[in-house]
């Protein structure tokens, strides 16, 4: 084999180590949209303007779940859904981290944004992120899911930060 096709080949085998595109089951795309509307987050505030948590959803077989990530946004700030190379802010980025024998999908759900100006896209109020996940085999672990993000009001723009959820499975 050359050495052109063995690089592909493994580009191609760490690819599909780190994540996956597979059917989601709609009974498992259901609950998680249901528990996007019942989890709570903290109060937010002023100084803590964004708050998060996390929780899973299981299928009814087992074999899929899906990891929510809320975020509550205090009234007149905003997160960054969305944002050109030309403009300055910091797009939120939720991450994902599972234990051996679960694979994520390729692709998180996320809330719809609202357009803002010069192309970029905010949340506002509430935004959550969904990562399915294919179990291949079940094991005891942490989930993490957490948010990077700036916010902003219409005056100040905070550093970008981190924050994040530890969920166990048993």
């Amino acid at each position: 084999m050359s050495l052109k096709y063995y690089l592909i080949a493994c580009l191609f085998a760490v690819k599909m180590c780190w994540s996956q595109n597979f059917m989601i089951q709609p009974k498992l795309k259901q609950d998680a949209l249901q528990k996007v509307k019942v989890l709570q987050t903290d109060k937010t505030n002023d100084l803590n303007p964004v708050t998060v948590n996390a929780d899973i959803v299981w299928s009814e077989d087992k074999s899929q779940l899906a990891i929510i990530l809320k975020a509550s946004i205090n009234p007149g700030w905003h997160t960054y859904a969305f944002v050109p190379d030309t403009e300055p802010y910091v797009a939120a980025e939720a991450q994902f981290t599972v234990p051996n024998g679960y694979l994520k999908h390729d692709k998180v759900e996320a809330s719809p944004s609202k357009p803002y100006e010069n192309g970029v896209y905010i949340y506002e109020d509430q935004s959550y992120f969904i990562q399915y996940c294919k179990v291949e085999q079940p094991a005891k672990g942490v989930v993490s899911a957490g948010l990077y993000f700036q916010v902003c009001d219409a005056r100040k723009c905070f550093p970008p930060v981190l924050l994040s959820k530890e969920i166990i499975i048993n």
